[in-house]
C-alpha cells in the first residue's frame, strides 16, 4: 500500500469518526461519569442513604429524550425508580432491611442529576454490612456502583453482581485505586475532552510545544476541579459545557489558519479552567466519601493525566509518520471544528431536537 493511499484511508477513518460524533453524541454533556452513587450512614439499627444517578439514563425517567430530566418527569417515573432501585441494591446485615422508605426525591444539578433520600431499619444494630449491586435493573445496562459507608469511613466500586463487605474501613491504598481507575475511564468517556486533546495534538508543531502545552493545560484543570469540588468555587453546569465545546472550536480553528502558536500554552491554560469545572461536576455526580477528600481529589486527578498520556501516546503511536500531515491537521481540525459547533448550538437550546 502506497504512503499517499494509506494517508488517504487514515483520513477518510478520521472524518468517519468525527461524523460519528455528531450523530451519536448529540447529548455528550461535559465529562459526565455514569456510575451511581450511594452513601449509607447508620445509626443503631436505623439508617439513612442517599444515592446519586443520572436519571436522563435511568429507562423510563427522561420521557421527552431531551437529556434532562424535569421535575413532573420524576413525579412521573418516581415509583418505579424506587422499586428498581430496591432490587438494585441488596443490603444484608445479616438479614435484609425490615424497612426501606423514600424519604425526599428531587432533581439537581442542571438538570439530569437525581437525588433520592431513603430511611431504613434493620432488626438489629448491623455489624457486617454488605451490599450487592445490580445496577443494571436500575440503569438499563451495567454501571458501576461508588458504595460508602459512613460509619467505617470505606467506599468500595461494585460492578455488576459484586458484592462488599462493610466491616473495616480500607486501606489508604485501596481508596486510591478506586478513584484512580475512575479518573482514567473518564477520559475515555469523555468525548469533548478527547477532542480537545486530538487538537492539540495535531496542532503541536513540535515535541516540546505539544508537552509545554499540555503541561499548561493539566495544571489549570488541577486548580479549578479542586476548588469547584470542594465548593470554593462554583459554574453552572450548562454554561461550562457551552463554553468545553467553544474551546475545541477555537482550537480547530488555529490549526486551520496555519500561524505560529506561540501564544497557546496560555490560551490552553485558560481552556483547562474550564474544563476543570468539568471534571468536578463528575466527582460531584459521584460524592466525595467524608475523610477521604485529599486522597479522592489526588487519586482522581492523577487518574485524568494518566488517561490523558495514554490517550495522547496511543494516537501518536497509530498515526506514526503521519501526525505531521498537513492533510491530516486540516481533516481533524475541520471534523472537530464541526462536531464542537453541534455541541454549542445543541447545549445552548438552539437545537431542541437534537
Amino acid at each position: 500500500m502506497s504512503g499517499r493511499r494509506a494517508l488517504r484511508l487514515i483520513l477518510a477513518a478520521l472524518l468517519m469518526f468525527t461524523a460519528g460524533w455528531a450523530s451519536f453524541a448529540g447529548d455528550a454533556r461535559a465529562h459526565t461519569v455514569d456510575v451511581v452513587s450511594a452513601q449509607i450512614t447508620p445509626s443503631g439499627k436505623t439508617f439513612e442513604m442517599t444515592v446519586l444517578l443520572d436519571g436522563a439514563r435511568s429507562p423510563g425517567v427522561d420521557s421527552n429524550f431531551n437529556g434532562l430530566v424535569s421535575q413532573p418527569e420524576l413525579d412521573a417515573a418516581i415509583e418505579g425508580v424506587f422499586e428498581k432501585l430496591k432490587s438494585s441494591l441488596v443490603l444484608q446485615a445479616p438479614k435484609p432491611p425490615s424497612r426501606m422508605t423514600l424519604k425526599l426525591y428531587e432533581v439537581i444539578g442542571d438538570g439530569h442529576v437525581i437525588r433520592l433520600t431513603l430511611d431504613g431499619a434493620f432488626d438489629s444494630a448491623p455489624e457486617n454490612l454488605t451490599a450487592t449491586s445490580h445496577m443494571s435493573v436500575l440503569m438499563g445496562m451495567p454501571t458501576p456502583l461508588f458504595m460508602t459507608v459512613t460509619s467505617v469511613g470505606r467506599t468500595v466500586v461494585l460492578q455488576e453482581n459484586q458484592s462488599a463487605s462493610f466491616a473495616a474501613p480500607p486501606s489508604a491504598l485501596e481508596a486510591f485505586g478506586s478513584f484512580l481507575r475512575l479518573g482514567v475511564e473518564h477520559i475515555f468517556t469523555g468525548y469533548d475532552h478527547l477532542a480537545f486533546l486530538m487538537c492539540l495534538l495535531i496542532g503541536a508543531r513540535s515535541r516540546k510545544s505539544l508537552i509545554w502545552t499540555v503541561t499548561a493545560f493539566t495544571l489549570a484543570h488541577s486548580v479549578t476541579l479542586s476548588a469547584a469540588t470542594l465548593n470554593i468555587v462554583h459554574l453552572p453546569e450548562r454554561l461550562v459545557e457551552i463554553i468545553i465545546a467553544a474551546t475545541i472550536v477555537y482550537i480547530a480553528v488555529e490549526n486551520l489558519t496555519e500561524r505560529r502558536l506561540l501564544h497557546r500554552p496560555w490560551i490552553t491554560a485558560a481552556f483547562g479552567l474550564v474544563h476543570g469545572f468539568g471534571f468536578a461536576g463528575a466527582l460531584q455526580e459521584i460524592g466525595i466519601p467524608k475523610g477521604q477528600v485529599v486522597v479522592t481529589l489526588l487519586a482522581f486527578n492523577l487518574g485524568v493525566e494518566t488517561g490523558q498520556l495514554a490517550f495522547l501516546g496511543i494516537v501518536a503511536l497509530l498515526l506514526g509518520k503521519y501526525l505531521t500531515s498537513p492533510r491530516l491537521r486540516i481533516a481533524v481540525s475541520a471534523g472537530a471544528a464541526c462536531v464542537a459547533v453541534f455541541w454549542v448550538l445543541q447545549r445552548a437550546g438552539f437545537l431542541p431536537w437534537a
